[in-house]
């Protein structure tokens, strides 16, 4: 993900930051003094009936569509004005890498950019709801939520190291007409509720109505924020399914 983050920070800052693109020719304390001396403020939305005006001509339909979201939410818009339909269409290429990635790595590239910060709740899932509709073709988040359920979890003994670890133990049940592998995300949260890390479940062609269970765990290498002692609870998070008609 780290080799995704880095590439996508790099063009799409063209479509959703306020300043222009930093390629190490700028000097960064120039942008500093910039930032410091300028107030916050949120990015002007496009007028009520604006029409995007970037060239789109190389770009396929979901790919305007999401291009079009970005339109809606920046005020670099005069930088897109002016990109010729390639750079639109790496633009577009660089945003579909993080089509690999999941919900949080989509939304730690926006929250990255000086825009991010700045966009409102309603744009920011405006641009991430596109993102994962128009551009990865994805269904809407939590629409698979569903078919998988945490039967136990808790605090356990490794067979193996001896060292606590907490467990879960997941059943993932095929709600569609055809065959479909998933994978699952399973998160871990503290006593605040705040997200420490995950790990995830696995299902591989999975038959209409059918079911199949398995058992995974947190451990320290998944855990980002703290700790497995911190951690109280499991939920299902996001989850992907693939149709293998």
């Amino acid at each position: 993900m780290k080799l995704r983050l880095a590439a996508a920070v790099a063009l799409p800052c063209l479509a959703l930051t306020l300043t222009a693109c930093n390629d190490g020719t700028a000097d960064p304390s120039a942008d500093s003094a910039r930032n410091a001396s300028t107030p916050a403020s949120a990015p002007a939305a496009a007028p009520a009936g604006d029409v995007p005006a970037y060239d789109a001509s190389k770009l396929e339909p979901g790919e305007k569509k999401f291009m079009d979201t970005v339109w809606a939410v920046s005020d670099n818009r005069a930088s897109l004005k002016e990109a010729d339909a390639q750079t639109i269409k790496s633009v577009v290429a660089v945003y579909g890498l993080e089509c690999l990635g999941d919900d949080r790595d989509r939304e730690q590239v926006v929250d990255k950019k000086d825009t991010g910060a700045r966009m409102s709740p309603a744009d920011r899932e405006k641009l991430l709801t596109s993102w994962r509709l128009d551009l990865c073709g994805r269904p809407d988040k939590g629409a698979f939520v569903k078919d998988v359920a945490l039967t136990r979890q808790g605090f356990q003994k490794n067979e193996f190291s001896g060292d606590q670890e907490y467990g879960v133990h997941w059943k993932i049940t095929n709600s569609g007409a055809e065959a479909a592998d998933y994978m699952a995300a399973i998160e871990f949260y503290d006593k605040d509720g705040d997200f420490l890390g995950s790990t995830a479940a696995f299902a591989e062609r999975l038959g209409p109505g059918k079911s199949t269970d398995g058992d995974a765990a947190a451990y320290p290498e998944a855990i980002r924020n703290g700790s497995v002692a911190d951690i109280v609870t499991a939920k299902v998070g996001e989850v992907d399914r693939l149709p293998k008609g």
